[in-house]
C-alpha cells in the first residue's frame, strides 16, 4: 500500500493497485471523522517500489488542523481497507516493513491489539492514555 512517496504527494495518501478509489473515498468519509475528507485519486508513482503502477485510493484533505486526529487516520484506512479487501491484509503485504512499523508507533503492542480485529477503537484507549499528562508538561514549551 502506497502513502504517496514516488509521486508528488508523499504522505498525504493511501493507494494501491486493488483499491476502487470512489467506494474507499466514500467509506472513509463515511466515518465522519473531524477535520479531514478524502477524495477519490488515481496516480502513477514516478519512482520507488510501485514505479510505472496505476494505483488508486484517497488522497487526505485536511480541513481543520486543530481538529484532526493525524495518528488515527492510519488505522482508520486499514480498518476499512479490511472491511472493503479482507483478502489483502495489510500486515501479511508487509512483513518486511513490520519492524519500521512497530518504531513508530513505539511498540510492537500496537500492531498486535489491532491486527486481531482490525478496528481503531482496540487501540484508541492505548493512545489516548497520555494526552492529558504529555499536554501538561509540555505546555511549558509551548512558544505561540
Amino acid at each position: 500500500i502506497s502513502e504517496g512517496v514516488g509521486y508528488t504527494i508523499p504522505f498525504q495518501v493511501f493507494a494501491a493497485e486493488w483499491i476502487d478509489a470512489s467506494v474507499l473515498a466514500d467509506r472513509m468519509n463515511g466515518l465522519g471523522l473531524a477535520g479531514v475528507i478524502f477524495r477519490p485519486i488515481s496516480f502513477k508513482p514516478f519512482y520507488g517500489r510501485n514505479t510505472g503502477k496505476s494505483l488508486n485510493g484517497v488522497q487526505i484533505h485536511i480541513t481543520d488542523y486543530n481538529n484532526i486526529g493525524l495518528m488515527s487516520l492510519q488505522y482508520y484506512f486499514m480498518q476499512v481497507h479490511n472491511e472493503l479487501y479482507p483478502d489483502k491484509n495489510v500486515f501479511e503485504l508487509g512483513k518486511r516493513r513490520w519492524g519500521m512499523f512497530d518504531k513508530v508507533a513505539g511498540t510492537s503492542k500496537v500492531r498486535e491489539m489491532f491486527s486481531k480485529n482490525y478496528k481503531y477503537s482496540d487501540v484508541k484507549e492505548f493512545f489516548d492514555k497520555d494526552i492529558d499528562s504529555f499536554r501538561k508538561k509540555s505546555s511549558a514549551y509551548l512558544l505561540y
